[in-house]
C-alpha cells in the first residue's frame, strides 16, 4: 500500500491541528462512523512497524501493521477540501 498526503492537506494540517517538524502522526482504524469502522489520525511517537508512510516538510504520517487489515492492499490519499474545511481520506 502507499500512503500519500497532498499539499492542500499538509497545510491544514499545519495550520490547524499544529503538526510541526519532526512529528510523527498515526492514520489507524476506529470502531464508530456511519460503516462500522472509519480512519482517524493521533500524533504519536516514532511507529514501530509502519507498513505504508509519507513524509513532508520533516512530519510524517503512517499507518502501523496493526491496521494493515482494512486497507486489503489499496492507497490511502488524504486531500484538503476547501469547500468544506476538512480532510477526506481516498482508498484507491
Amino acid at each position: 500500500m502507499r500512503l500519500t498526503v497532498t499539499e492542500p492537506a499538509m497545510l491544514w494540517f499545519t495550520d490547524e491541528w499544529g503538526f510541526r517538524a519532526g512529528d510523527y502522526v498515526r492514520v489507524y482504524v476506529r470502531y464508530g462512523g456511519s460503516g462500522g469502522f472509519s480512519l482517524g489520525l493521533s500524533k504519536t511517537r516514532p511507529p514501530r512497524q509502519a507498513v505504508a508512510q509519507f513524509t513532508a516538510d520533516h512530519i510524517t504520517f503512517y499507518v502501523d501493521a496493526d491496521d494493515e487489515w482494512y486497507f486489503e492492499g489499496r492507497d490511502l490519499e488524504i486531500d484538503y477540501l476547501p469547500n468544506e474545511d476538512d480532510i477526506e481520506y481516498r482508498l484507491r
